[in-house]
């Protein structure tokens, strides 16, 4: 039986007596207060259980309250971290997409390198103008002069190669290298180039 017809019955019945005359016999008179009495106890008892469950359920709220009050503040904390590392990432990407064009891994694309120059004079000015580019392209990879000269040699093979072999110590500027080039195997009608330095 539920708490509200329970309770329903006992109002009910406390009305029928308290609506019933007062006896003038003292047996029926002790009868009929002892009765009242046993239904206002039964209420009584009925009320302190129904406030004993309240209390109950208000713990339970209380402390489903105070933890929905710690998962609401660990969110908080994820979502400030998140926010924290989507405004990094922001910040990464913005970095990334001013700086030079990058391939898999991060690493800057690189343009290619020439073909290997081997002294063929009709090869020359394709081979000048190829290393040049790579030389400007690429600036950033090329860390001092010295590096340009080394890698402008290693691009060099056969005649080409015998040519600047000897020499290649002395060179100070990969314009040096070019110019040897230009005079060894090149057209020496005097057409302004464009400069690899």
């Amino acid at each position: 039986m539920s708490t509200l017809s329970f309770t329903e019955k006992l109002r009910g019945e406390i009305q029928r007596w308290v609506n019933l005359p007062i006896p003038s016999d003292p047996s029926a008179l002790r009868h009929h207060v002892y009765t009242v009495v046993s239904l206002l106890s039964q209420v009584t008892y009925q009320h302190d259980w129904v406030v004993t469950d309240l209390a109950a359920l208000i713990a339970i709220h209380h402390a489903a309250l105070s933890q929905a009050t710690d998962t609401l503040s660990s969110l908080q904390a994820d979502y400030e971290a998140a926010d924290e590392l989507l405004t990094e990432n922001r910040a990464t990407i913005r970095a990334l997409s001013s700086s030079p064009a990058t391939g898999g891994g991060g690493r800057p694309i690189l343009l290619s390198d020439p073909a290997v120059f081997n002294g063929t004079k009709e090869d020359l000015d394709a081979f000048l103008d190829r290393l040049g580019n790579k030389l400007r392209g690429d600036a950033n990879q090329f860390n001092s002069e010295i590096h340009q000269i080394s890698y402008a040699v290693s691009q060099l093979t056969g005649d080409a190669f015998e040519q600047i072999r000897d020499k290649y110590s002395s060179y100070t500027t990969v314009k040096e290298v070019t110019e040897a080039l230009q005079a060894a195997f090149g057209d020496h009608d005097p057409v302004a180039r464009p400069n690899v330095s």
